[in-house]
């Protein structure tokens, strides 16, 4: 019982659930009809990019647009950034879901930043569903009460990788196709399972 419990799990983890995204800040245009933004993606560059804020001030990141319908499994979405500022102040950091033309807010938070430094902003949500065409975005607005202090952000390269980490997600109502390594191993575990507990 115990192998082929074993065995079972072994074959969902080689079938496998996608795992989760880690997104990157870019100084790349989101390329979005009427949305002022720039793209998230899961490489970084060599050649680091900066952006200064003042009072009220934000930015928008989105990532690519989804291939499919996919659901994220409840857990962190993690907002990491560098930072630096000439006066401590909140920097409010907002995660939203793009389609149909429009954002809507999933959560939203803020750190207080004074000097540089990283900060992460963490949202702990439920199952979330996008479907094919949409997107995540990450915004980030300094304080309207900063006046004439500013917040650069610091992004775009390996020493600086500002961005998203995401929950684990898989396809929605996909058969997934498995490639013939996969199908290989799977199929040992199952026949070896199967001479062990006929063996016991």
């Amino acid at each position: 019982m115990v192998v082929t419990s074993v065995i079972l799990v072994l074959f969902v983890f080689l079938c496998g659930v996608a795992g989760a995204m880690n997104l990157y800040f870019t100084d790349e245009d989101a390329g979005i009809l009427g949305i002022d933004g720039f793209l998230m993606k899961e490489s970084v560059s060599s050649s680091e990019a900066t952006l200064t804020l003042n009072a009220s001030e934000n930015a928008l990141w989105c990532s690519e647009q989804m291939g499919e319908d996919v659901t994220f499994s409840a857990g962190d979405w993690e907002v990491r950034y560098w930072a630096s500022s000439t006066g401590g102040h909140r920097v409010y950091v907002r995660l939203y879901k793009f389609g149909e033309g429009s954002l809507t807010l999933l959560d939203e938070g803020y750190n207080v930043l004074s000097g540089s430094a990283t900060k992460t902003k963490t949202f702990s949500m439920g199952p979330q569903s996008l479907a094919k065409n949409e997107r995540i975005c990450v915004e980030i607005n300094w304080s309207n009460n900063a006046r004439s202090d500013t917040l650069t952000l610091y992004f775009n390269s390996a020493n600086h990788p500002s961005g998203l980490k995401t929950p684990e997600f898989q396809p929605l109502n996909q058969i997934p196709e498995f490639s013939p390594p996969t199908l290989v191993i799977a199929a040992a575990l199952i026949i070896g399972g199967f001479a062990i507990s006929r063996k016991n």
